[in-house]
């Protein structure tokens, strides 16, 4: 028989890992069970709340859940669904707040930094809110970029040289370069001078280089602009609220086109907003510029189709890529499977003064045209002394037949447009910029990128309309079929949203909560606000269960089944099975209050509570054969199975193991195994 002691010191006092130096050994058809436990149950005080390591999660979805009965318009949703772990440097639980204005300063801090939202007009916007009511209260209105921020903020250390030749059949799938601004044998990346400082020059030394890709990612979904309206700032360098956007040097166009071997040349030449959807940046993007040998589904890019030698105008033509359907053949090449969705010829530049060559795309949200969640191709001349713009922006609505010059992202359930053309950019952010420069162009090329950047975001963007955005909708708790009959999430967004676990925490009792985008302004919409009080939440718990993970336990948790009529359904969790090996029940002189701030050698954090099992209760493992361990992680719920949220301190819970009762026939003796 073996007493092993488990400590949650240094851990959460509700969900603790022990590990042994010395495997613990579990013979055939061992037993187990409780013998003791020493749990401290936290005592609140008026104004804190608090975060653990198991109920710090925010869930959030930027659009309507119920993709089910959308209409036509806005009322998909195209971004995936992400969560907000709140949480200090260290990770280090629990996190403390003790006044209402620690808790709104550090909510503010986490949705306003751009490496955990990744929506961009929503980064800055975040403005929470405690009022007198004691409702915690999420707002937001959306920000854009003005005419200044329009200029882009590429920089000299966010530019990687992919290697590998242009439309090559082997991939270039090798080690990233980093040139930041270093010359070497084969790259070279430069700022251009003074007044094209916002732009990047990336230029090849080599036929073997000929693939760039800016790291930093891209502003996403809605910069502000009307689809076909190009207004300038007040320098003429830029059009508002602008987008990402190439640069050729024309003579380029005059030195190398006469000259250039069968499909080598700037005619080859494409840029391409990269989407990296298997989750690894480096990867997913340099397989993008190698022509998606690496099985990323999809891109949008532009590519350059003629050039007229006579007037210097050049034809660019703008396509996407579809999603692969799940299981569907991987693309194979760089127009396998493309769509064409834009087109522009520039104006004549030979007859003009010394000119560049703008192609660019910008994120809409067209309002007026009821497309939604668009990309925008466009281009234009810049004159090369003062880089300010000659004429109009051309928009991409030229070709034969003419082309809408405007993408739709849409979302895989969107009943709006047919399968083959579905393109949601949106599902898996962040973006980022590539070039591809055309194999056989050698080290006169020289192409710059510029453009708006999701981390651009100072808090000062100008405010936009939340006309025609979508919905927010947030998650707090696990969901329950009662949500799914109400909101009919998506498979996309179940699993995100029925991750959130800080409900009980900021004080909503609802599993979920969606707010109109009109209504989350600071003032006077009321934004998503909680259902209790914050610091005003008492655990109800009756008790304690013990649960060992790592054991073959075979337990359960009761629940009642609820009605639909009465929006009970399912509404009390509970109904599953888990490694139970004993409960603890609360006693009534230990019960949860709520007490004043804390004086120092007054009052405590906690009150300890020591439980001793009145009865060996021994828990059967069936365990066919001996097996070892070298951890033990415990775990402790309310009676539902949930994260109980009222320990504190250290949580010490001892247990036995013991080898099973054998009987001895010949003997006619009952033996006890050790």
């Amino acid at each position: 028989m073996s007493i092993i002691v488990l400590n949650s010191k240094g851990s959460d006092p509700e969900d603790f890992s022990n590990y042994v130096t010395e495997n613990i050994e579990f013979p055939k058809n061992a037993e187990v069970c409780l013998v003791s436990a020493h749990i401290n149950r936290k005592l609140l005080i008026a104004q804190e709340v608090q975060f653990s390591s198991q109920g710090n999660r925010l869930a959030f979805q930027y659009g309507r859940g119920n993709l089910l009965a959308r209409t036509v318009g806005n009322s998909y949703t195209p971004h995936s669904p992400y969560s907000y772990e709140f949480h200090e440097d260290n990770r280090i639980f629990p996190v403390k707040f003790t006044t209402l204005g620690e808790v709104e300063a550090a909510a503010n801090a986490y949705l306003n930094n751009a490496l955990y939202t990744p929506i961009s007009p929503l980064v800055g916007g975040w403005a929470c809110d405690v009022p007198a009511s004691g409702l915690f209260t999420l707002h937001n209105f959306q920000r854009i970029p003005d005419p200044v921020q329009s200029e882009g903020t590429t920089t000299l250390t966010d530019i990687f040289a992919v290697p590998g030749s242009n439309f090559s059949t082997s991939g270039i799938n090798s080690t990233v370069t980093p040139v930041g601004g270093v010359t070497t044998t084969s790259i070279k990346v430069f700022v251009p001078p003074i007044p094209q400082n916002s732009w990047i020059i990336c230029k090849s030394n080599s036929d073997k280089v000929s693939n760039f890709i800016d790291t930093n990612p891209l502003f996403n979904t809605d910069n502000g602009a009307t689809v076909g309206a190009f207004p300038m700032n007040p320098t003429q360098t830029s059009q508002v609220n602008g987008g990402w956007n190439w640069l050729f040097q024309t003579f380029n166009f005059a030195t190398k086109e006469s000259a250039r071997a069968t499909r080598g040349g700037i005619i080859t030449s494409n840029g391409s907003i990269i989407n990296p959807n298997k989750g690894d940046q480096n990867n997913g993007t340099n397989s993008v510029l190698n022509k998606l040998s690496n099985d990323t589904d999809f891109s949008v890019w532009w590519q350059i189709v003629d050039y007229n030698e006579a007037n210097g105008s050049v034809t660019i033509n703008f396509y996407k890529r579809p999603v692969l359907a799940d299981g569907g053949k991987a693309y194979t090449s760089q127009m396998d499977g493309a769509i064409q969705w834009g087109a522009v010829r520039t104006t004549p530049w030979i007859a003009l003064a010394p000119s560049n060559i703008v192609i660019g795309m910008r994120p809409v949200n067209d309002i007026a045209g009821g497309t939604g969640y668009c990309i925008e191709g466009y281009a234009y001349l810049v004159n090369i002394a003062s880089n300010t713009i000659i004429g109009a922006v051309l928009p991409a609505t030229a070709g034969v037949p003419a082309q809408p010059g405007i993408m739709k992202v849409t979302d895989p359930l969107d009943l709006t447009e047919a399968a083959a053309d579905k393109c949601n950019l949106y599902r898996h952010l962040p973006l980022y910029q590539g070039l591809t420069i055309g194999g056989g162009f050698g080290p006169s090329a020289e192409v710059a990128m510029n453009a708006i950047h999701h981390g651009d975001h100072d808090g000062l963007m100008p405010a936009a309309g939340q006309t025609g955005a979508l919905d927010y909708t947030f998650g707090f708790g696990s969901l329950t079929p009662q949500d799914q009959v109400v909101e009919k999430f998506d498979v996309l967004n179940w699993t995100q949203i029925n991750r959130a676990t800080i409900g009980y925490a900021l004080g909503f009792n609802s599993s979920w909560l969606r707010q109109t985008a009109a209504n989350m302004v600071p003032a006077p919409g009321p934004g998503a606000a909680a259902e209790l009080p914050l610091g005003q939440t008492i655990p109800l718990a009756h008790c304690t269960v013990v649960s060992l993970p790592d054991l073959p336990i075979s337990g359960f948790f009761g629940n009642s089944t609820g009605t639909v009529a009465a929006g009970t359904l399912g509404l009390n969790s509970g109904g599953t099975s888990a490694p139970i090996i004993g409960v603890i029940p609360w006693a009534l002189d230990n019960a949860p209050t709520r007490e004043a701030a804390p004086i120092p050698g007054i009052n405590r954090d906690s009150r300890g509570t020591f439980y001793s099992s009145p009865m060996e209760n021994w828990i059967q493992l069936k365990n066919p054969t001996a097996f070892k361990l070298s951890s033990l992680r415990v775990k402790l719920t309310d009676e539902l199975g949930m994260k109980g949220n009222i320990c504190a301190g250290n949580t010490t819970i001892t247990i036995k193991i013991k080898a099973p009762k054998t009987q001895d026939i010949d003997r006619g003796l009952t033996r006890q195994g050790n």
